[in-house]
């Protein structure tokens, strides 16, 4: 019969401490019925010289270890650190316009004196002395200068110059006192100005634009793009 009970206690899965006091138990209750305990039991007969231990007490006392060994709660595992939020992504900035490079602002110069010097009957490096503002009606007025030729570089070999430019009423005047390339046209009142692009500044790099171009301009040119047909 303990066989029997303990095979079916193993089956259940029960912990040693179970196991023992399930037989301890079985065992106090064959002593008290009068018949022997086996040998497998491991519970031994009390000796003479000690007094003898309740076999029940045993036995409770086991079984109460062995639930309180079942039921006792596990370690609680810790929460895991919450995750750290990914870091923001740095928020694209618009497109801005970029502004041409020194370089390119210069290259852009130099290309339109070299138009400006093949596409104009005359040039020269001038200097502004006055300047005169006449009425032409509601909207327009012409402004006459009168300016010193410091160098020729294409057409009539001239000292002094006067030509003129039409304007809307209320602009400035040309107001530049230094030397600077002048680049103009011709119909039958005079020089005029062809419109913007047609004055640059005087300096080593456009020095050197009209000096390249120089043995290039033809007297005999009749055609200029930048002017109009006489």
């Amino acid at each position: 019969m303990l066989s029997a009970r303990w095979i079916r206690l193993a089956r259940k899965g029960l912990s040693d401490l179970a196991l023992i006091a399930c037989l301890a138990a079985c065992s106090c209750r064959a002593a008290s019925d009068g018949s022997t305990a086996p040998a497998t039991s491991g519970v031994s007969a009390p000796s003479k010289d000690r007094p003898a231990v309740s076999s029940q007490a045993t036995a409770q006392q086991l079984a109460v270890a062995a639930a309180t060994s079942e039921q006792a709660p596990k370690p609680a595992t810790p929460p895991a650190a919450p995750a750290e939020p990914p870091e923001p992504k740095p928020a694209a900035t618009p497109a801005s316009v970029s502004e041409p490079s020194p370089d390119e602002g210069e290259s852009l110069l130099l290309e339109n004196l070299a138009n400006a010097l093949r596409d104009t009957p005359f040039s020269a490096v001038v200097q502004h002395l006055r300047v005169d503002v006449v009425p032409l009606g509601s909207d327009e007025v012409k402004f006459v200068y009168q300016v010193r030729v410091l160098e020729n570089i294409r057409g009539p070999k001239l000292k002094k110059l006067t030509y003129y430019s039409i304007a809307e009423k209320g602009e400035d005047p040309n107001s530049a006192t230094e030397p600077v390339i002048l680049t103009l046209c011709k119909d039958k009142e005079g020089y005029y100005w062809p419109g913007t692009g047609a004055q640059f500044p005087r300096t080593k790099n456009t020095s050197a634009v009209v000096d390249k171009l120089r043995p290039e301009l033809n007297a005999e040119q009749k055609l200029f793009e930048q002017c109009e047909d006489p």
